[in-house]
């Protein structure tokens, strides 16, 4: 096959649109990690929060945020220095931890903000240089880090809520949290509580500190409880009191077990609500989306978060993923998968590269939420986040290989046979139509394909293809194979052609194989009528020259057959047809009456019943062929003009017919109808649809009884063709 100029113009602009499209896609998301990632600011500008501070500040030594000290033995040693602008406080850690950063304040919040911080792609054994990837898409697992849940939680307690948390309360403190409670100072409680339990859990078991710290320590912790009258009266409670005031192990073990039975009520109440918490983005609760770490792995060490003493940091894992809908689930399992599904429809319905995200997380049995700092419009980029939508580098591959797929179909579909009638029944312009079998097949691999792709893209899971798209193809393949079965070979016209070829070029056509047998059968006519009927087809042949006539060919060709009806005239002596009958309507009539002038009248059946068939003359096999060609003449112009008219005529009719048949119609619009119903149901549900037993029946008898309807009408073009 030779291309053309146009063609190949065509196929040019194409690939230079694929490499253009191949390369914005390689150069501006190849490396999401480095779209995302910004440039850590000074150490200057970061604010931590340390409880490793014990030695004094030295000098500096120049380098913004970093210090020189010197230990006992006379090393040097470098710091990094943190400070906390709301309580004006500097510590320093060395330079060898490994410290996370925190998000800047934000309006009103400072450092006793309790709530959702930030957020990253990754679990929590995401290394800390890696934690900057604050995108995702389905399917993937991101961190949520959590400051002073437990804090915030007994706030809600000030608030009258959680009311169902306060029936465990250890009995030791039971009166004091109820006031605490009643007083709306639970958090303040919390806090106290933790910062006791802190300094006697650390500070003061640490056996390297000097007896001046550590008896520093104790006398802070003891004027902090008796200046706080809820500390007091539980520490009030003790079965025995301390002895003497000094920081002994028998003085802190008491204290300890005086407050410990509060702060573990306290952690049980957090480990039960830090299961419940729910993602929510941009305010869509997603269902069933929970932390699948264990709550005793998620708090965050000191040696990767430092942090004041009554600070708690955590670190919850949630994977991204639309529950599936399960036939042996549980009804609550049912419900959840289909309300899961439903919020994720809600939250990315329009598909998007990037939906830019506000994230909280919920409580939805106590309608709470927890504040955060995540959000769209957050100054810091830790603080943001982002849902993909779409993949930009999957989205311009699915692109080009689906463009690839469905342009190369055309361009078969216009250059082959490939939905063509396999064999047998051809058109009057000698082609063979388009099969509406192989139509519904090509249709049927097109949309599951388009589908399968999108939701590659869109959701990232190759595992789409169901029950349905086999079923459908399977229909749309099985449909065409019946139909190659059926098909027939009787109906054969003299003059084929190409795809290539024009309309006006087929008709030229099928006048030049006409001419040419009346060339070849002028010789043979001897009969005065038969040669006047034999002028008046040339006459007739004439005027649908004129009437067609397009381009030099079409000049050329009315001018043999005026040459060859007045060359004939001359040698005949015919100025008009003999016996004076009307003039025929068209070349066919004119062709069909000269026929049967030419043919003998059919003998008696006189011979034996096995006797030969008769012998036909050139004259007769000449006229013959002038008859099938009238008819293809006759066919051809009742054609339509146009392309998709003669697709539709395809589709409708059966071969050549010009009659169009409901059972195709029928066949051709629940095909239409259903596809309609497959996309929209892709596009809303991010899903493929599953279409129940009796609506792919619905689509099976279609095709059924376009099978059924093919037999007769195949055996009525037979009969017609072979009388």
């Amino acid at each position: 096959m030779k291309w053309t100029r146009q063609q190949l113009y065509v196929l040019s602009l194409f690939v230079i649109l694929a490499v253009v499209l191949a390369a914005i896609s390689k150069r501006a998301f190849q490396n999401p990690r480095r779209v995302s990632a910004e440039k850590p600011p000074q150490a200057e500008e970061w604010v931590y929060f340390s409880s490793t501070a014990h030695d004094a500040l030295s000098r500096f030594s120049g380098r913004p945020g970093r210090l020189v000290s010197r230990d006992e033995d006379g090393a040097t040693v470098e710091y990094q220095l943190h400070q906390s602008p709301a309580k004006l406080e500097t510590v320093q850690v060395p330079v060898n931890i490994s410290l996370q950063r925190c998000p800047p304040q934000q309006g009103s919040v400072d450092d006793e903000f309790a709530g959702t911080i930030r957020i990253w792609n990754g679990s929590e054994e995401t290394a800390l240089a890696d934690q900057r990837l604050h995108q995702a898409k389905l399917g993937d697992t991101v961190t949520v880090e959590i400051k002073n849940l437990d804090r915030w939680l007994f706030e809600q307690f000030d608030f009258g809520r959680l009311k169902s948390e306060l029936g465990d309360v250890p009995a030791i403190a039971k009166d004091v949290i109820d006031d605490a409670v009643a007083s709306r100072r639970a958090a303040d409680l919390l806090r106290g509580i933790s910062e006791v339990n802190y300094l006697l859990r650390i500070p003061l078991r640490d056996t390297s500190a000097s007896e001046s710290s550590m008896n520093q320590v104790w006398h802070d912790l003891m004027r902090k409880i008796d200046n706080d009258m809820l500390l007091k009266r539980i520490k009030d409670k003790m079965p025995q009191p301390l002895t003497g005031d000094n920081p002994t192990p028998e003085n802190i073990d008491k204290l300890q077990r005086q407050f410990l039975p509060v702060k573990v009520w306290s952690h049980h109440i957090t480990e039960r609500k830090f299961k419940q918490l729910t993602l929510a983005l941009n305010g869509v609760v997603l269902d069933g989306i929970t932390p699948q770490n264990a709550y005793n792995l998620a708090e965050v060490g000191h040696e990767t978060r430092p942090s004041f003493q009554e600070d708690l940091y955590q670190w919850a894992r949630f994977v991204l993923e639309r529950k599936q809908l399960d036939p042996n689930a549980t009804e609550k399992a049912t419900e959840l998968a289909k309300t899961n599904q439903s919020a994720w429809f809600k939250l990315i319905g329009k598909p998007a590269f990037r939906l830019k995200c506000n994230v909280t997380l919920r409580l939805p049995e106590d309608g709470l939420e927890l504040p955060s700092k995540i959000t769209a419009a957050a100054p810091d980029p830790e603080c943001r986040f982002s849902l993909i939508g779409i993949e930009p580098w999957k989205f311009f591959a699915a692109v080009i290989v689906f463009l690839l797929i469905l342009l190369f179909l055309i361009w078969l579909a216009k250059t082959t046979n490939i939905l063509r009638e396999s064999s047998g029944v051809v058109r009057a312009d000698g082609l063979e139509p388009v099969s509406l079998a192989k139509t519904q097949m090509s249709f049927w691999f097109i949309v599951t394909a388009c589908a399968f792709a999108f939701l590659w893209v869109t959701t990232g899971s190759y595992d789409t293809i169901n029950q349905t798209c086999l079923v459908l193809l399977g229909i749309g393949s099985a449909t065409a194979l019946g139909a190659a079965f059926i098909e027939s070979t009787a109906t054969k016209y003299l003059v084929t052609s190409s795809l290539s070829k024009p309309r006006h070029q087929i008709k030229a056509d099928i006048t030049t194989a006409i001419l040419a047998r009346m060339k070849k059968l002028s010789p043979l006519v001897q009969d005065a009528a038969a040669r006047g009927q034999f002028i008046d087809v040339l006459r007739k042949l004439e005027k649908s020259v004129d009437a067609n006539e397009i381009g030099e060919d079409s000049a050329n060709q009315r001018g043999q057959i005026v040459a060859l009806r007045e060359q004939l005239q001359q040698e005949w002596y015919v100025a008009e047809k003999l016996g004076g009958s009307e003039i025929n309507e068209s070349v066919q009539d004119a062709i069909t009456a000269l026929a049967k002038m030419l043919k003998p009248a059919a003998p008696g059946q006189t011979g034996a019943a096995n006797a030969s068939p008769p012998v036909l003359s050139d004259a007769e096999i000449l006229a013959g062929e002038l008859e099938l060609l009238a008819v293809q003449e006759a066919e051809f112009e009742k054609m339509p003009d146009t392309a998709w008219k003669r697709l539709f005529a395809d589709w409708l009719s059966e071969g050549s017919n010009t009659k169009y048949s409901f059972h195709r119609f029928q066949m051709l619009a629940w095909t239409l109808l259903l596809g309609f119903v497959f996309v929209a149901k892709v596009l809303s549900d991010r899903a493929m649809p599953e279409f129940n037993a009796m609506t792919l029946s619905l689509l099976g008898i279609s095709a059924g009884t376009y099978l059924g309807f093919k037999i007769p009408e195949t055996r009525k073009q037979e009969a017609a063709k072979n009388p």
